[in-house]
């Protein structure tokens, strides 16, 4: 069983592989075939990380209207602090380091 999002990718492919390769006699067609899945696979997971963003993404915005709500100057390290703590997370840092 595939433990992170990339390898449950490749075991997917590699499973609609084997059943179009069991399911389609001519090798040309199940050539096409798989690279067909293989775009599908690849959109669903574009369409799958960009729903994913936006989750975070409203997610951050919650916490800094929460923060804004009460304090102004914790409004401004809410901005900055998910900024950088996105900037960290872009570039493999560690995510509770927000150096700017």
């Amino acid at each position: 069983m595939a433990t992170t999002h990339n390898e449950a990718v490749a075991e997917t492919n590699a499973a609609l592989a084997r059943w179009v390769n069991a399911n389609v006699p001519d090798a040309t067609q199940a050539r096409e075939l798989s690279g067909l899945v293989a775009q599908f696979v690849a959109a669903v997971v574009r369409r799958e990380r960009a729903v994913a963003d936006a989750a975070h993404r409203a997610a951050d915005m919650e916490e800094i209207a929460q923060r804004a709500a009460g304090n102004p100057f914790a409004f401004m390290d809410s901005v900055f602090g998910q900024a950088a703590r996105r900037a960290n997370v872009a570039h493999g840092a560690r995510t509770d380091q927000t150096a700017l």
